[in-house]
């Protein structure tokens, strides 16, 4: 029975973290979203850019986040091309050719 208490409460506050987290990410990637549209709005109006020009910019900027998910494809092709030395089980899948060349 107490066997059964304890697995049930780590059962119980497993799940309620892993809950926690996901809406933990989830807020923050909202926050980031909502500070990057802030941040060009503040420029278009520093810059006083005419109404239609700032209504397209701004339909790029939103577009461009709903693509990428507001990753940094830059850095993302920079890793791809310049990898850090990865650990040997990765290796193989980034660079098949060091299989044949090894044997």
């Amino acid at each position: 029975m107490l066997y059964e208490s304890l697995s049930s409460a780590l059962l119980y506050a497993t799940i309620f973290g892993h809950v926690t987290t996901i809406i933990q990410q989830m807020t923050s990637a909202t926050a980031k979203y909502h500070d990057m549209l802030n941040n060009v709005r503040e420029f278009m109006k520093l810059h006083e850019v005419p109404k239609g020009l700032s209504e397209r910019v701004m339909d790029y900027v939103v577009s461009t986040w709903a693509m990428t998910k507001g990753l940094d494809t830059d850095k993302v092709n920079q890793v791809r091309t310049n990898p850090p030395i990865p650990p040997s089980s990765s290796s193989l899948f980034f660079f098949p050719s060091l299989l044949s060349t090894a044997f």
